[in-house]
């Protein structure tokens, strides 16, 4: 949380300028500039809402619905990342009037530590149930919902390689 922005002037102009941070987001204010006496810093309101909060994935409107979960790979309190595999499921093809089943996966789009799956192995999913709730709670340390140059403005991370982030304000 922000406690305290110092700013040391000498006449219309700033010399420093001192952020004074408590609790997780301690070190993560980036100063851009300034221009007189008006500081152009990133100090946000969100930054006091730095610490982890939960993230509700929806199964991708992409799968072939509808389809069946055969397994969930990733147990809750388990740390994930980009690409690690949540769970695999089964569905029907039909092709020139033959059916067979075929198997997929789902892997994660983002990071964080597991909290909790809202599915479980032998569920039938439709795509209006895929819609309509999530499949796993994932406690994300940080959403990255602010970027600068690439970077994430809370916590600093290089978002120039992360794909598949929405709701993104780009500064």
């Amino acid at each position: 949380m922000v406690e305290t922005v110092v700013c040391r002037r000498h006449g219309d102009r700033v010399l420093a300028c001192c952020v004074v941070i408590i609790g997780q987001a301690a070190g993560r204010v980036i100063i851009v500039g300034h221009k007189k006496e008006n500081i152009v810093a990133l100090v946000l309101f969100q930054l006091a809402r730095m610490e982890s909060s939960p993230t509700d994935l929806y199964l991708p409107q992409s799968l072939p619905y509808p389809i069946k979960l055969t397994s969930i790979d990733a147990t809750p309190n388990s740390t994930i990342k980009r690409g690690t595999r949540l769970l695999s499921y089964s569905f029907i093809h039909f092709s020139n009037g033959t059916q067979e089943t075929r198997f997929g996966t789902w892997d994660s789009a983002i990071e964080g530590d597991l909290h909790s799956w809202l599915v479980k192995v032998g569920d039938v999913i439709t795509q209006n149930k895929a819609n309509d709730r999530p499949a796993v709670v994932v406690i994300e340390p940080c959403k990255h919902g602010i970027q600068l140059g690439g970077l994430c403005v809370l916590c600093g991370k290089d978002m120039t390689r992360s794909v598949g982030l929405l709701s993104v304000h780009q500064f």
